[in-house]
C-alpha cells in the first residue's frame, strides 16, 4: 500500500520529523516501557531516532526496524553503530513477520502517513506475542 508521505531524503526528514522523534522518544518510551531481553519492532522507523533511544535506554534483545521508505532504512543502516539494530524497507500494513514475534511493537509519528492505519495497528498486534505491547503516538 502506497504511503500518504513525501520523502525527499533522510537529511530533510532530520530537519523536519527527525528533530520532533528525537524529543518525544523518550516521552514514548515512558509511556510504553521496555524490559531488558525484549524484542522490539519499530515500524515506521524513519532514519533511526525511536530505535536509537530504545538501545540507549534498555538492555533489549534486538530491535528491528522497519520503514516504507528506502532512503530512511539506508540512512538508519548507516548510522547504526549497535549491533542489536536491523533495519528493512517494508509496508507497515503487510508486516513481513510471523505471528508473535516482538513482545513489543513500537510507532511513533507514522499512522497519519499510512495508507490503513487500522491495518497497520492490526498487523502490529499480530506481530506481537501473547500479552505483549502495541503502541503508537502521532
Amino acid at each position: 500500500m502506497p504511503s500518504n508521505f513525501v520523502a525527499r531524503g533522510a537529511e530533510a526528514y532530520d530537519g523536519y520529523m527527525g528533530r520532533w522523534s528525537q524529543r518525544l522518544a523518550p516521552l514514548f518510551l515512558d509511556f510504553a516501557g521496555l524490559v531488558a531481553g525484549e524484542r522490539v519492532l519499530d515500524v515506521g522507523c524513519g532514519t533511526g531516532n525511536l530505535p536509537f533511544a530504545i538501545c540507549a535506554r534498555e538492555d533489549v534483545a534486538s530491535v528491528e526496524a522497519i520503514d516504507f521508505e528506502p532512503l530512511f532504512v539506508e540512512a538508519v543502516r548507516e548510522r547504526a553503530t549497535d549491533g542489536r539494530i536491523t533495519a528493512r524497507q517494508g509496508d507497515a500494513c503487510e508486516l513481513p513477520f510471523p505471528d508473535g514475534q516482538f513482545d513489543r511493537a513500537l510507532s511513533m509519528l507514522v499512522l497519519h502517513f499510512v495508507s490503513d492505519p487500522q491495518r497497520a495497528v492490526a498487523e502490529m498486534r499480530r506481530v506481537v506475542r501473547a500479552n505483549g505491547t502495541a503502541a503508537a503516538t502521532t
